[in-house]
């Protein structure tokens, strides 16, 4: 039950996006990979590659998520199977000819206008991959009744603006939260090595 009410509520959000101002889903192909890291753990990491005509990105798969979606619409859902963990990927573009508004006020009032009875309980700046970003967290009640916490990420890349929002239930928030935090801090673009992906991987253990 706690999977489909999430899985409703972020399908809700990418078709709620036409109707929020002038940010919506870009629906540019993405060409994902993801590997396996070179390195012996009793665990494995994974790392996804995607690809836009416009810049490459890469970042460390978080652990028991995987990832799908709609890449050819340019799409991405993590998926923890386990837990019930989503946390999307969409890249957003102007809806007309004219620059979208962009900047923390816009991107809030976006937010807004998806969950009209949203809690905003904090906003932050961040960096991933040499590009700047807002962040938001807020709470909001599922039609089932249970408290569901977001976290929203904004960042201005080459291919557009990336929106990556984490969602789960009040009492696995943390996690949720953790998971993202990953993301953002494995992520590498190449625009910020003009051009070219620089990945750092794992370090091999002697």
């Amino acid at each position: 039950m706690l999977r489909f009410t999430l899985t409703l509520g972020l399908l809700g959000t990418l078709a709620a996006a036409s109707q929020a101002g002038t940010l919506v889903p870009s629906g540019e192909a993405i060409t994902t990979s993801v590997q396996r890291e070179q390195v012996d753990t009793v665990e494995p990491f994974y790392r996804a590659y995607l690809t836009t005509d416009a810049e490459k990105f890469a970042f460390l798969m978080p652990d028991k998520y995987r990832l799908g979606g709609d890449p050819a619409h340019g799409k991405l859902l993590l998926e923890n199977m386990e837990k019930g963990g989503m946390i999307s990927f969409t890249f957003m573009r102007s809806s007309d000819s004219d620059p979208a508004e962009t900047g923390r006020d816009a991107y809030r009032q976006l937010l807004a206008s998806r969950y009209p009875k949203a809690k905003f309980v904090g906003e932050f700046s961040t960096s991933a991959g040499g590009h700047s970003g807002d962040g938001f967290e807020f709470q909001w009640v599922a039609p089932n009744g249970l408290v569901e916490k977001t976290r929203a990420v904004y960042l201005h890349t080459n291919a557009g603006l990336l929106e990556l929002i984490s969602t789960r239930s009040a009492t696995n928030a943390p996690e949720a939260q953790n998971s993202l935090d990953e993301i953002i801090h494995t992520f590498a673009a190449s625009a910020s090595a003009n051009g070219q992906l620089v990945v750092h991987h794992i370090a091999r253990s002697n």
